[in-house]
């Protein structure tokens, strides 16, 4: 099992920014599913993070395809190791927004503290930086 975490900024016009990011989760839902990854894309103030998790060449090719997405740009990967076990286990795509915090539940809110607690994500300063935003 294998973890990767990238950050990147956002291109989506502010207009369009609710559909096509449905259309992108609804996608990756499926595609997560047929390919056994599990994750969660992460957004705030204009920048993406996301974790992803599955077989290391799954989630290479996967890789190749989100830097090629014309939605983002500047893609770094933070985190790109073997782990023990999912985070995220019960989410084929999970889609956050720190800034519209309504698509959060209590349930949504434990998920994401114990998928970034499990492998030690919160261990990297960018990833604690985003994720900082939780207490806002």
């Amino acid at each position: 099992m294998h973890v990767i975490v990238y950050q990147s900024q956002n291109l989506i016009p502010e207009q369009d920014f609710d559909a096509q990011i449905n259309v992108l989760t609804q996608t990756a839902q499926s595609q997560n599913e047929k390919f056994g990854v599990t994750g969660v894309l992460f957004y705030h103030e204009g920048e993406f993070l996301q974790v992803i998790e599955g077989e290391q060449e799954t989630l290479n090719t996967l890789m190749d395809n989100i830097k090629r997405d014309p939605r983002h740009k500047n893609v770094e990967t933070l985190i790109d190791e073997p782990i023990a076990e999912r985070g995220f286990e019960t989410w084929s795509m999970a889609f956050k927004d720190y800034h519209n915090r309504t698509n959060f539940t209590l349930e949504d809110l434990l998920i994401i503290i114990d998928g970034l607690q499990k492998n030690a994500l919160l261990s990297h300063p960018k990833i604690a930086a985003f994720h900082k935003h939780l207490l806002d």
